[in-house]
Parts: C-alpha cells; sequence; structure tokens
C-alpha cells in the first residue's frame, strides 16, 4: 500500500521546534499511520515522554542550543489528528532545567487528577546533581514550587591526570502506583540506584539504595510488588516490596543463553512479567561479516519462571532491543516498539522502525516494519505508548551519520493504528480499562470507556447506590449525596466482560 502525505509545515506559536510530516513510510499493512520529525539544524534536540489528556497530546521534549549542553524541556501540543497546537518552554519557577551534562534520561511525566507532573535531571551546580519534580495544572502552569532532590557527581583522575567521572546519575523510569503514589528509580553508573517513593506534592517519603546489577531499565508494578528490570550481563530483577521500599530482594531469571546483555523493555500483566531481550544467534546463510541479532519477547508466570516467547524482526539485521519500549491499555493487545540495522563492520548502513502487537498470552497479533532510513548512524525509541482510540504513539532519536551526540540529532514522533479488519483497533478501544477522575471525589467523578456499558456503584456493605446504562464514551456519577468512603465501582461492557474499581469519597 503506498502512502502520501503533503509536506507541510505546521505553525509553532512559540519557535523551537517546527515539525514536519514526512512521505517516507514503507509500511507492510494498512491501517492509519503518520510520521512526523524536526529538521536537522533548525531544530536540535529529540522527543521524549507522551501523556494523553483532554483529547490532546503531550510531547514532552529537550531542545538543545546551537550544538551545546544547554537545553529548553518544551512541551508540544497536538490534537488527536496530530495537528501541532501549542508549544511552550517548561516553567522551572527559579529552577535552571537547562543543563544536564553529568546526568542522563528522559524527562518523565504523569497526567492524574487534572494536574500534570513531570520528572527530570539537570545539574544545578558542579558536582550536584539535581532530580526535580514539577506540577502543572491542565493549562501547564506551574502551581507549586518545584522539588528538587540532590546527588553528588563522584570524580577520581587517572594517571594521565585525566579527570573521570564515578557516578552520572540517570532518571530510568517513573512510576503512578495503583494506590496513586509515584515511584522513581534513579540509575547510577558507578554505584548503588536509588527507588523513591513519593507523595504528589513531591514530598519523600521513602527511599531505598540497591544494586540494580546493571544499566538503565524499567519499573514496572505486579499486583504484589514493584520490579526494576534492567539490562545487564547477569538476569537479575530486583522485587521491592509495596509497603516498604527496603524489604527488596534480587532474583536471578531462567539462564538465556545469551552473550549479549537483556536489554529491552518490560511489562507487568497482573503477576505476570513481560520482556524483550536480543540473543546472537548463528544463521549460516548471513554474510559472515554482519553482527545480526535476534529479537524475543519472553513471557513469565507469577513465580518469573518462563511459560513462552515469540520471535520478531528479520534474519540478517541486528533487532536492537535496547532503549525501545512497550505499552498497552489492555493485555490482549501490548505495543511493543523497536529499532533494527543492517550492520556492516559495525557501521549501520541503513534502519527501520518496526511496531508489533500481542497479547499477554503469546498470541502475536502482527509484526510490521513502517520506516526504513537510509544512510543513518542509529536511532533509538524513547517512549512507546497506548492511546485511547486503539492506536499507539512513539517517540524518539535519530541521530546524525557518524555523530552520537543527542544535542546534534533530531526528534519524530509516529502513529500507528491498525485497520478494522485487523480487529484490533475496535476490540482495544471496547475493552480497555475504564479510567476513572478525580479520583478521591467530592460531588462527582467522569468513567471513561463507558459506550454500551452497565455501571454499579455498591457501598463496602455491598448495597447497590448507584446505576446507570451508558450510551456515551464517558459518564459523570454524581456522589455528592453520598457518604464519605470507600465505593467498589462496576463497569460490565456488552459482552458481559466487566472490571471491578475503587473508588474514593471524600
Amino acid at each position: 500500500m503506498n502512502i502520501h502525505y503533503k509536506t507541510h509545515r505546521i505553525k509553532a506559536l512559540i519557535g523551537f521546534c517546527v515539525f514536519l510530516t514526512a512521505n517516507c513510510l514503507t509500511a507492510q499493512d494498512t491501517g492509519i499511520y503518520k510520521l512526523i520529525t524536526t529538521p536537522y539544524d533548525t531544530c536540535i534536540g529529540y522527543n521524549g515522554d507522551i501523556l494523553e489528556a483532554n483529547d490532546k497530546y503531550y510531547i514532552l521534549s529537550e531542545v538543545y542550543h546551537n550544538f551545546s549542553i544547554q537545553k529548553t524541556p518544551t512541551v508540544t501540543i497536538f490534537d488527536k489528528e496530530l495537528n501541532q497546537l501549542q508549544q511552550f518552554p517548561l516553567d522551572g519557577g527559579g529552577i535552571d532545567f537547562g543543563t544536564n551534562y553529568h546526568s542522563f534520561g528522559d524527562m518523565k511525566g504523569i497526567y492524574k487528577n487534572g494536574h500534570f507532573y513531570v520528572f527530570g535531571m539537570a545539574e544545578r551546580e558542579e558536582g550536584l546533581n539535581t532530580f526535580y519534580f514539577a506540577k502543572y495544572n491542565e493549562n501547564f502552569e506551574l502551581v507549586q514550587p518545584v522539588s528538587v532532590y540532590n546527588m553528588h557527581i563522584s570524580y577520581s583522575v587517572n594517571e594521565e591526570g585525566d579527570t573521570l567521572f564515578l557516578r552520572n546519575w540517570c532518571l530510568s523510569d517513573v512510576l503512578l502506583a495503583q494506590n496513586n503514589e509515584i515511584i522513581v528509580f534513579i540509575h547510577d553508573l558507578g554505584s548503588p540506584s536509588r527507588l523513591l517513593r513519593l507523595n504528589d506534592k513531591g514530598e519523600l517519603l521513602e527511599e531505598v539504595l540497591f544494586n540494580s546489577f546493571g544499566d538503565m531499565g524499567n519499573l514496572v508494578e505486579t499486583d504484589s510488588n514493584y520490579i526494576v528490570h534492567t539490562s545487564t550481563w547477569r538476569d537479575v530483577v530486583t522485587i521491592f516490596n509495596k509497603d516498604s521500599l527496603s524489604d527488596y530482594k534480587n532474583f536471578e531469571l531462567s539462564p538465556l543463553n545469551n552473550d549479549q546483555p537483556p536489554q529491552g523493555a518490560a511489562v507487568a500483566v497482573g503477576n505476570c512479567l513481560i520482556r524483550s531481550y536480543s540473543v546472537y544467534p548463528i544463521h549460516e546463510e548471513c554474510p559472515s561479516e554482519w553482527r545480526a541479532t535476534d529479537l524475543r519477547i519472553i513471557f513469565y508466570d507469577d513465580v518469573l519462571r518462563e511459560k513462552g516467547r515469540i520471535e520478531l524482526g528479520e534474519p540478517c539485521v541486528r533487532n536492537q532491543s535496547f532503549m525501545n519500549d512497550m505499552h498497552y491499555l489492555n493485555p490482549n493487545f501490548i505495543y511493543y516498539a523497536y529499532t533494527s540495522s543492517t550492520e556492516y563492520q559495525g557501521t549501520a548502513r541503513s534502519g527501520t522502525l518496526s511496531i508489533a502487537c500481542f497479547s499477554s498470552e503469546g498470541r502475536l497479533h502482527f509484526d510490521h516494519t513502517f520506516w526504513d532510513i537510509k544512510n543513518s548512524r542509529a536511532y533509538s525509541i524513547s517512549k512507546c505508548k497506548a492511546v485511547s482510540d486503539g492506536g499507539v504513539l512513539v517517540t524518539g532519536i535519530l541521530f546524525r551519520d557518524g555523530d552520537p551526540y543527542r544535542y546534534n540529532s533530531r526528534g519524530f514522533l509516529f502513529y500507528y493504528r491498525p485497520p478494522k479488519n485487523v480487529g484490533i483497533a475496535e476490540t482495544l478501544r471496547a475493552t480497555s480499562l475504564p479510567q476513572i477522575f478525580p479520583n478521591p471525589a467530592q460531588s462527582q467523578f467522569t468513567v471513561t470507556n463507558t459506550e454500551n456499558t452497565e455501571i454499579q456503584l455498591f457501598n463496602t456493605v455491598g448495597q447497590e447506590v448507584f446505576r446507570t446504562h451508558s450510551q456515551t464514551e464517558s459518564t459523570v456519577v454524581e456522589v455528592g449525596s453520598l457518604p464519605q468512603g470507600v465505593y467498589m465501582l462496576k463497569v460490565v461492557q456488552k459482552d458481559g466482560s466487566f472490571s471491578v474499581h475503587k473508588v474514593v469519597k471524600q
């Protein structure tokens, strides 16, 4: 199928990055897809996290100036058709977000109960890193002073007199937990990593230092625990007790017989872990000078024993799981975005962007390549996010040929929604778990994904206090007359499936 987009410039209200549509997609499948990139030279930077709220997409980016380490954290707002609506620098409230020399990691974001929460790393002064927490209203106006958490940088001097950095702090992942607390994973290249528990005011509730046995990674939540999954030569995950982060253990997964670090993304469904990794295969049909890798998705049961795997990607290419991502709204349809490259003596000749979709039980729905980039140095994925219409958004970075520095790169934003004949888009939207906000509620709360559903609300003794049949995409439930306390909300889909959610009336 040939796709043609008219290349045009989308107006930015403030001129940091003007996004351009691109016409170089080579998808193997029908469906709706769109690629937006920022040009070299006029916009040096990359796109990071993705937030969906108020029928809009919010992209958190960092724009670098004059090929330097000085950057501007930026918010770009798109409508659901991916038309750029607005763009503005992030208000630091007196904190300079603009330096990030000895610390790494993309900005992270959370949308919760009408507020945006943004997390990142900066260097406030020589020898001192800052992890920052910023809270904004729905207009991205700063609503409270920026919270900061300082971490020192360690140095040493080698025999030649060069200063070496022993600690480079990295913001690896941020998780909005089921209890609405915020869990932060900060990785340290030279010493134990940190796991932080915060409330929605940015106050530190708990901190633990631990050995993550590896590099950057993911923080996931099962029904019982938090799990840190990192890139490491030892295939170890760290399991944390939700009630006390200091109660944790390192768990070695079953051997993968792999001479490459088990890098990759991870998600949790219930008490089961799903993750990706690359392995060097032996393909006699591949040219001997190519270093190919096979890409696999591994499924684990509730005691972290392997229960299945699926193969992705193409043979004789380097299917990369490093700096890729996966996400889902419904465990039947998990999106995974990854990159591949054809290599000759360690030099990338071309790269591709691919998206796979599979269920938590290991059923592969599709594995498609969408974007073929010729003569690229490398590119990686920052965020893969399943969105409410059944599609997926992917952000990432494309480096110039021969130049690996992030302040000499471009950002991209890619959208894909599967065709109806696959049955994924309609099913995903129909079966996506409802979202409830605000929760806790005072006078009312809104339930999303309620089209053709039966909605019931019960008190703690099982008495039904509210019932309605909804025909709309979202439903407002009035609770102003109800006593304060905990209630159970039951949403029954037209096919008989249902989900139950805890709602607090203040």
